[in-house]
C-alpha cells in the first residue's frame, strides 16, 4: 500500500488499498472477477479504495500474506487505516462494485434449476 497521497487522482492496483481526502479522488481498474470495495466517512470527508481478489486469507499460498488481497483482511485494514486517519467507526459507509461482467444478472437471482448462474463467471453453485 502507498501512503496518504494529497493530489490529483490516486490510483489502486490489484490486491492494494489506498485512502484519500477531499478534493481528490481514488480510482481502480479492471475488476473483472475482483471487487472493488469503497468505506468512507462522509461527514469527515475521508474515503478508502480496496482491490479486492479473493475471499479469504487461508487461501494464500504462503506465510507473507498481502492483506489488500483477501477480503477478510482487506475490510479490516481499510477501516482501520481510516480510522487512523480521523473516519469514525459508527458513520462508515460501504459500496461494493466488480465480482463479474454480468454481476447484474448474478445479483438478480437468475440461475437455472441446478441454482448454477447463468453467466457463466460465478461460482458454479449459489444457495
Amino acid at each position: 500500500m502507498t501512503e496518504l497521497l494529497k493530489g490529483k487522482v490516486v490510483k489502486v492496483g490489484i490486491a492494494d488499498m489506498n485512502i484519500i481526502k477531499p478534493p481528490y479522488s481514488i480510482r481502480t481498474s479492471g475488476l473483472g472477477s475482483c471487487v472493488g470495495v469503497v468505506i468512507y466517512d462522509q461527514k469527515k470527508g475521508i474515503a478508502g479504495l480496496a482491490h479486492i481478489m479473493l475471499p479469504d486469507s487461508s487461501l494464500a499460498k504462503s506465510g507473507q500474506i498481502n492483506a489488500a488481497k483477501f477480503a477478510d483482511t482487506a475490510i479490516k485494514e481499510l477501516v482501520q487505516l481510516l480510522v487512523n486517519e480521523g473516519a469514525r467507526i459508527r458513520f462508515l459507509k460501504a459500496k461494493l462494485a466488480g465480482w463479474c461482467a454480468n454481476v447484474s444478472i448474478c445479483l438478480g437471482r437468475r440461475f437455472n434449476e441446478n441454482r448454477t448462474p447463468k453467466c457463466g463467471c460465478c461460482p458454479e453453485r449459489v444457495i
